[in-house]
């Protein structure tokens, strides 16, 4: 055994691990130091561009209203009256000359079934529907009435009146 320690002159006689331990910490400090700066700096720059791109998107926004404001005192009153029911026109706008012509020769089960659902749409239950085929037979023309078909024809009524439903269906004049 050493009888002659010292403490006061040599207390610790393995200074190197505290000093490791040290310049661990400080480096592993450091780098993670280093990537938080980094970070908040690519989040500041992403920031700045979104910032950006609102002052833009609301400067557009102004451009727009100002022009809306123009059109809007362009308008007499009459015409500033009636522009908040042609708006609702628009937006309840229900296509009643749209026409849904259905082969019932194709598969006449799928097409009964795709009118039965066009029929229970809320949205599409106004379009007429015409079942058309060579010659469709009674039990397929009754399903597609049962489906909710408005008529039922052959193909060579379809095609003798073709122009006439074509210009009608995209409200041709």
């Amino acid at each position: 055994m050493n009888n002659s320690l010292n403490l006061a002159s040599k207390p610790f006689s393995n200074r190197i691990v505290p000093w490791a331990l040290t310049v661990i910490i400080l480096f592993v400090s450091l780098i993670g130091l280093l990537i938080v700066v980094q970070l908040t700096t690519s989040t500041r720059k992403q920031a700045d561009l979104v910032q950006g791109q609102i002052t833009q998107l609301k400067q557009r926004e102004q451009v727009l209203m100002d022009a809306a404001n123009q059109v809007k005192q362009a308008f007499t009153s009459d015409q500033q009256q009636a522009l908040p029911a042609a708006h609702a026109l628009v937006e309840r706008k229900a296509f009643s000359w749209s026409r849904l012509l259905a082969d019932l020769e194709s598969n006449p089960a799928k097409v009964c079934d795709a009118i039965g659902r066009l029929r229970q749409n809320a949205g599409t239950a106004h379009i007429p529907v015409i079942g058309f085929g060579t010659e469709p037979s009674e039990g397929v023309a009754d399903q597609a009435r049962k489906a909710g078909a408005n008529l039922i024809a052959n193909e060579a009524a379809i095609l003798g009146h073709l122009e006439q439903l074509i210009d009608q269906a995209l409200d041709i004049r």
